[in-house]
């Protein structure tokens, strides 16, 4: 996934340049706001206390009596964001649900493009982020799932319901110039494949969606056919997969 940064030479958004408030007004919705908006401009790297308190003009003790410390400062950021994710407003069936709740998650990414390595980061599951799975669970249950193929649903479909899909490198890490001899290498040697490989256009919207789609639709094929053996808590086919894996 691509990561954009605003430029930190730009000045904040008007909405972002608070005057002075004091204790009785911050609260830690507020708080967290102002993080996600420090986040935004700076990036999430340059997020502090000593930061977030000059952004809404307080003196720093003022924070800590809401928040003790900065990782709980990054964990509200992400109950915060996670609670932006819209679900829809009517119930409907299980796809269009998990559709729904994804897409909007992706619109949360776009906005803050930092969020994804945040919520890597988390190593334990708040009362938000609980209450979020659980309501994902209830859709499922709700669709008939076999526990089974709903834990097994929620893994495979899980960070999309965040809004991103994780790639297996990070592309801050990437090394262009190596890429490129590599690159060069290949079409020396097998200048089909490198021709073939360069007609290729990424786009990270297009690729997120197309995954989803596809992940959606496997679930679906699995349902339909486990709905038919209710005593068979997994296909014969991702059984021997698991076995085989585990041996």
């Amino acid at each position: 996934m691509t990561v954009q940064r605003r430029d930190r030479n730009k000045p904040a958004p008007a909405s972002k340049r608070r005057t002075g408030q004091s204790r009785g007004t911050l609260s830690s919705e507020v708080i967290f706001r102002a993080a996600i908006a420090v986040a935004d401009h700076d990036g999430v790297e340059r997020l502090s206390m000593r930061r977030l308190a000059r952004e809404l003009r307080v003196e720093a003790p003022s924070l800590y009596h809401h928040i003790p410390d900065k990782e709980q400062l990054l964990d509200g950021i992400v109950d915060t964001l996670v609670s932006d994710i819209e679900a829809p407003r009517t119930e409907t069936e299980w796809m269009t649900e998990m559709r729904t709740r994804a897409l909007s998650g992706r619109r949360m990414v776009q906005r803050h493009p930092w969020a994804p390595r945040l919520i890597a980061t988390r190593r334990s599951l708040s009362p938000t982020l609980t209450r979020y799975w659980i309501s994902i669970a209830r859709v499922l249950h709700k669709a008939g799932f076999s526990i089974d193929l709903a834990h097994h649903a929620i893994h495979a479909i899980g960070p999309r319901l965040l809004g991103f899909a994780p790639d297996v490198f990070d592309e801050t890490s990437l090394q262009p110039d190596a890429a490129r001899a590599v690159f060069t290498e290949v079409q020396a040697a097998e200048p089909d494949l490198a021709a073939f490989i360069a007609r290729a256009r990424h786009d990270d919207q297009a690729e997120f969606v197309y995954g989803l789609e596809l992940i959606l639709e496997a679930i679906e094929r699995e349902h339909r056919g486990l709905a038919s053996r209710p005593r068979s808590p997994r296909s014969p086919r991702v059984r021997k997969t698991v076995e085989r894996v585990s041996r």
